[in-house]
């Protein structure tokens, strides 16, 4: 756990250094990370996880561009996905990002970022902005 404190710490200073924003979403022993920013600096930057040995089995869905950030605000929002979250999203299914489209990923994110703007005054405790 200290070490997983330890690189949202990181990721959180890094990505505010270079202009990143992003969700890192942690659920069933799994993450989800969306990251947005310069196309050069995220590549930089994944490449920087994945040579960073605390990091395994890591999976690039997709890499694409988009004409605007979705994570505005957000240098690494990070959340820990739990049942009752995802029903009251309407997601109804399992947290198995490695099995999801790019698309069932950016659903579930942006599903995610409506329910936490609109409650994060009742879930301060629950989110951290990291």
């Amino acid at each position: 756990m200290e070490s997983f404190l330890q690189i949202r710490r990181e990721a959180r200073d890094l990505n505010q250094r270079d202009g990143i924003t992003g969700i890192l979403a942690f659920g069933e022993g799994r993450f989800l990370q969306i990251l947005e920013g310069e196309q050069e600096t995220i590549s930089q930057t994944y490449a920087r996880i994945i040579l960073d040995s605390r990091h395994h089995s890591c999976k690039l869905i997709q890499f694409t561009f988009c004409a605007e950030r979705f994570f505005e605000g957000w240098t690494m929002r990070h959340l820990t996905v739990q049942q009752e979250m995802l029903e009251e999203i309407e997601f109804f299914e399992n947290f198995q990002p490695q099995l999801w489209s790019a698309e069932r990923c950016l659903t579930f994110a942006l599903k995610y970022t409506v329910w936490a703007r609109q409650n994060l005054s009742e879930t301060s405790g629950a989110l951290a902005n990291a």
